[in-house]
């Protein structure tokens, strides 16, 4: 039963019209809170994870003070809490925890640092974000997109004193938007092909068509390499663990918001297994 619509995927599964719902998306936003409470909504790990690019080409994100400043003044915490509510954990990386056959850990990314995004932005040239040119954030049109953009924009104007414009568009030019780098920041989000940090890092090497960020590092597209040629596991995830740290904290090309869970509907006494 195709559909797009959350209430209408409920009542189909309401009224015995489907059997289970295997879709993130297909939780009402103002029903999470009840939905959560039923022995049909069933939750697990998910290796997904939701964040931000910066387009790394177009000012005034060519700095990367500008976008760790921009990073380290979100507390992911009020996203998970207050709008998606489903138990996301908040992501300090791209890689989500444990991902692969000897437990990835992540390095620990930029934290929520207020102060330290402030004195970032000064040193950028934009005290209080002043001087700063028009800024926008691109997303889509869905009920929890628009409430993390909102999020989002309060608290880069509570934290930075920059004011940022909303920018939604219908998924298809959203997306091709996104491809041209026709942006300064968007709304993105990345589910693994397989279980290992590769699937969530290669995206990011030079000539990928997946990167979309406009940024090309020699050194990023050497660790991959070194990761792809190396057999040993623990030496393997020590190659990623630095190409991952000079994404997001070195060079903060991406701003990781969550890491996704899965989301259930299914009457337990049907179906098992």
């Amino acid at each position: 039963r195709p559909t797009g619509e959350p209430n209408t995927a409920i009542n189909y599964f309401l009224t015995g019209e489907a059997d289970l719902i295997m879709d993130k998306g297909m939780v009402p936003t103002s029903l999470t809170a009840t939905l959560k409470q039923q022995p049909w909504f069933h939750t697990g790990p998910f290796l997904g994870s939701y964040f931000t690019r910066f387009n790394v080409t177009r000012p005034p994100f060519d700095n990367a003070k500008v976008r760790q400043a921009f990073t380290l003044a979100i507390d992911r915490r009020r996203i998970t809490e207050k709008i998606t509510q489903l138990g996301e954990v908040a992501a300090w990386s791209l890689t989500p925890p444990g991902a692969g056959a000897l437990a990835y850990e992540p390095p620990p990314g930029l934290g929520f640092d207020p102060k330290r995004a402030r004195a970032l932005l000064a040193e950028a040239g934009f005290p209080a974000g002043k001087g700063l040119p028009r800024i926008e954030y691109l997303y889509f049109p869905k009920t929890v997109e628009t409430n993390i953009a909102v999020e989002l924009q309060s608290m880069w104007k509570e934290h930075l004193g920059v004011s940022v414009q909303l920018v939604k568009q219908e998924w298809k030019i959203y997306l091709a938007s996104m491809k041209a780098l026709d942006y300064q920041m968007c709304r993105s989000s990345w589910v693994g092909d397989y279980n290992d940090p590769s699937t969530f890092l290669e995206m990011f090497t030079s000539a990928s068509g997946n990167n979309r960020t406009g940024w090309k590092s020699s050194a990023y597209d050497s660790f991959m390499l070194a990761a792809a040629a190396e057999a040993d596991p623990g030496r393997r995830n020590a190659i990623f663990s630095a190409a991952e740290e000079l994404l997001i904290s070195t060079d903060a090309v991406i701003l990781p918001i969550y890491y996704y869970v899965g989301v259930q509907f299914y009457h337990a006494d049907r179906l098992a297994g």
